[in-house]
C-alpha cells in the first residue's frame, strides 16, 4: 500500500476519531504534551466532520484540506499546551517536592 492510498483513507470522521484516540494513548505513554495537542486536533476534525454531516470525497484535494485543518488546529494547540506545562512546572523548584 503506498502512502497516498493510506492518506486517502482519512476522509471519514471515524478515521480521524481513531487517529485521535491513538495519539492520546501515545501521549499517556510519552507524557511530553505535544501528542495531546494533535490528538485533540484529530478529535476536533472528527467532530467537525460529524457535526457538519459533510462527507468529503476520497480525492487528494479533499483529503489534503482535512490534513491542513488538522495541522492548523494542532500547531497552535501544541504551542499553548507547551506554554501551559512550562508555566505550571516553573512554580515548583523541584519535581520531588511533596
Amino acid at each position: 500500500m503506498d502512502i497516498m492510498a493510506l492518506l486517502l483513507l482519512f476522509h471519514a470522521p471515524l478515521a480521524w476519531l481513531g487517529l485521535g484516540v491513538l495519539l492520546m494513548i501515545a501521549e499517556v505513554l510519552s507524557g511530553e504534551g505535544s501528542l495531546l495537542a494533535f490528538g485533540l486536533s484529530a478529535l476536533s476534525v472528527a467532530l467537525l466532520l460529524w457535526l457538519s454531516g459533510y462527507q468529503p470525497p476520497p480525492t487528494p484535494a479533499a483529503t489534503l484540506a482535512l490534513w491542513v485543518l488538522f495541522t492548523a488546529l494542532g500547531v497552535p494547540m501544541a504551542y499553548a499546551i507547551r506554554r501551559l506545562l512550562r508555566a505550571r512546572n516553573a512554580d515548583q523548584p523541584d519535581i520531588n517536592t511533596y
